[in-house]
């Protein structure tokens, strides 16, 4: 796939249909005017102008080798975005779909490698797999949380939008918008005989506008639905169409941002230890989009919760304390994009040091919530130092979490594998969902852990999740009634 332009200039734009202009007039309710101000320049979604050197010099850092393989392989495939026929799956994400993300990671790739060359080939060829891809996505069903594969695909339309924006003509923008709206929010999966709640059915689980599950607190809304997804796009098409961000930003605003400025009083994230690579990676990654396209992070703290993970490490130095859905044991590799992004966003050589121990610089994998390689790249533009000796010197031997959390997390040493390592949580405010009945508990480690967590629940929503395995009887505290 060499010159596409041609192929974009006659592009039938017609079957994605026409975009909704003002999506704030159809919304169910309204938010406040959102405070920041988005800029006028491109790119903006994930990096900026002056960060091209620096992901031009991670590219060529031999420690990234492994990632800067990847990325040239994705650059110079022979990638159209065209997906095949949707078929059933019964590995990672079971259900009928065509869904395959390693088409959207050289989409992105590709978009990329324009903005470091200049080449215009790329762009173009980026621009057109990204057409194609959204005119032949078909996800007919997934049995869970169908919106993260939309999501996610909306969030690499974003990064298409922008970073190729100079190379697409305002018809190709709106045709985009329209493809994004139309085929990846508003609307329900296309197979009637799927049977999951009414909610699952829907492309995008927080609707079109995104006016439901927005909370901030919990479930899926707290996700990358609104805060990586949504938001992007939001950011990117804000000169075409601003009221995505007068709703995006305004919900964030009022909703999300308030809740996660309690949240980090603590040092740490409350929603499970499984969830975090979700729902605090969602956190992250608004708050990486806010600092590129507004200059503002809007989060005070969220650079401290990765530490804590860490100050939770068992003595085995593999695994870490439980908390909530996520258990008994979770091992630290888990951790390996929520250390990067939190690297990139801090800077710490320290959580850099994190990043490397998980295995960030082995490579990437695939998902919704993955570090791709052209990602990796950006996140590592600043650089990456290390401590120069091994990460537990910095870490305490007893951490507290304030706020509403009262965690303290305390060891005699480290470097000792029979050392005993106890938790104790007295907590003064529960956030639900997939957060324990857990205050007034304890865990202890002893060459093996004695006493624990509940851990991951088996089938969420089941009796026996509502009425044992979340509450606080199944944990190691005392429950008193009347």
């Amino acid at each position: 796939m060499t010159n596409v332009k041609p192929l974009i200039d006659q592009y039938d734009l017609s079957v994605f249909g026409t975009s909704t202009p003002d999506i704030i007039a159809i919304a169910d309710k309204q938010y406040s005017h959102p405070t920041q101000t988005v800029k006028k320049d491109h790119p903006r979604i994930n990096l900026t102008q002056d960060m091209l050197p620096g992901i031009r010099a991670a590219l060529v850092n031999p420690l990234n080798k492994a990632i800067a393989e990847q990325f040239r392989a994705y650059v110079d495939s022979d990638c159209d975005g065209v997906l095949g026929a949707p078929e059933e799956k019964f590995l990672n994400r079971n259900g009928v779909h065509n869904y395959d993300h390693r088409v959207l990671a050289a989409i992105e790739a590709k978009a990329l490698n324009y903005l470091l060359t200049r080449d215009a080939r790329y762009g173009y060829q980026a621009i057109y797999a990204m057409l194609n891809f959204l005119r032949t996505l078909d996800i007919q069903w997934i049995a869970s949380d169908g919106c993260r594969e939309h999501g996610y695909a909306m969030f690499i339309a974003a990064e298409v939008y922008d970073w190729c924006y100079g190379l697409m003509t305002p018809e190709v923008r709106q045709g985009m918008i329209a493809a994004v709206e139309n085929r990846l929010c508003a609307g329900e999966v296309g197979d009637p005989s799927f049977t999951n709640s009414s909610i699952y059915k829907r492309k995008m689980e927080v609707g079109f506008p995104p006016t439901t599950q927005d909370s901030g607190v919990n479930g899926h809304g707290s996700e990358a639905q609104i805060l990586r997804d949504y938001l992007s796009f939001a950011l990117a098409i804000h000169d075409e169409n601003p009221s995505w961000w007068e709703l995006v930003g305004g919900c964030l605003q009022d909703n999300y941002i308030p809740v996660r400025q309690h949240y980090y009083q603590a040092d740490f994230y409350p929603q499970g230890i499984g969830y975090l690579c979700h729902r605090f990676y969602s956190d992250l990654y608004s708050a990486w989009l806010y600092m590129h396209a507004t200059d503002e992070n809007p989060y005070v703290g969220i650079e401290r919760v990765v530490p804590t993970l860490f100050a939770m490490e068992l003595p085995d130095a593999q695994n870490t304390f439980s908390s909530g859905d996520g258990g008994p044991l979770s091992a630290i590799t888990r951790y390996k994009n929520l250390s990067i992004l939190t690297a990139a966003i801090s800077g710490d050589p320290l959580i850099w040091t994190f990043a490397r121990d998980t295995g960030a610089f082995d490579g990437t994998g695939t998902g919704t919530t993955t570090i791709t390689a052209a990602a990796f790249l950006i996140l590592a533009s600043g650089g990456t130092p290390f401590v120069d000796d091994d990460r537990h010197e910095h870490l305490p031997l007893h951490k507290y979490n304030g706020g509403y959390m009262g965690l303290l997390t305390t060891r005699s040493r480290w470097y000792d594998v029979s050392a005993p390592a106890l938790q104790l949580k007295v907590g003064v405010k529960s956030t639900a969902n997939h957060d324990h009945g857990d205050s007034g508990s304890f865990q202890i480690y002893y060459k093996g852990l004695l006493t624990h967590d509940g851990g991951l629940y088996v089938n969420f929503g089941h009796y026996q999740t509502r009425c044992y395995h979340g509450s606080s009887v199944s944990h190691n505290t005392l429950l008193f009634f009347d």
